[in-house]
């Protein structure tokens, strides 16, 4: 491999991966060096936002499909793997409350006199609005529409049309709404007692394979 193509390939690997630990100087004379450093690479996206790194007993991990409110005992929710899918956070620093769901293109209410099967509500924020209205409590709610990679933009509106009616309730004192893309790192996570926004690592969690309390909406609607 000669010299010009070994700094091809390095500038071709360093614009699609965010990939801090080449160096070209090291690299630029040695095939080897080369293969070397990229074996060594992390190749992971660069997260939008700190890695979590609080405790893993706390934080109770939402799957596609799903939502969950945050508990006493799991006062952290988290979830991995937005690609086209579309993450629902909601939050009240002040009452504590904190509500995170996972969104796919199944995680809809249909017309039943539709024969074509098109959504016509987020099944998600219907779930958020009967966890908020239980409540005995007025809130002055923010709320984060957070994409991946390639969000879809359909579910996008319906689902920003349903927020838009959340904001009559009686018990919705204010509601501010904002969008956050985390890109290729997929994941989102919040604590309910700070209101901190952190990115997860599923890899990371000694607790992976345990399965917590997640309310599956599904099974509720």
């Amino acid at each position: 491999m000669n010299n010009l193509k070994i700094q091809q390939d390095i500038f071709s690997i360093k614009k699609k991966y965010p990939i801090d630990k080449i160096s070209l100087r090291d690299t630029y004379f040695s095939s080897t060096s080369l293969k070397d450093t990229l074996d060594k690479a992390d190749f992971k996206p660069k997260p939008k936002f700190p890695r979590f790194a609080g405790d893993y007993n706390e934080l109770e991990v939402v799957p596609q499909m799903a939502a969950s409110v945050a508990t006493v005992n799991k006062p952290i929710l988290a979830t991995y793997g937005l690609a086209n899918c579309i993450a629902i956070l909601a939050y009240d620093i002040n009452q504590r409350f904190a509500f995170l769901s996972h969104s796919d293109a199944m995680s809809f209410l249909y017309r039943s006199d539709d024969n074509l099967g098109h959504p016509s509500q987020s099944a998600h924020i219907a779930w958020l609005d009967y966890e908020l209205g239980k409540r005995s409590a007025m809130f002055d709610l923010e709320m984060g529409l957070i994409t991946g990679s390639d969000p879809d933009k359909k579910s996008l509106e319906i689902i920003k049309k349903d927020i838009e009616e959340l904001r009559k309730k009686l018990y919705i004192i204010s509601l501010n709404l904002k969008e956050i893309n985390v890109g290729d790192d997929g994941s989102i996570g919040i604590d309910s007692r700070t209101g901190k926004l952190f990115s997860y690592d599923p890899l990371l969690n000694p607790n992976k394979n345990q399965k917590g309390p997640t309310d599956y909406l599904i099974k509720s609607l």
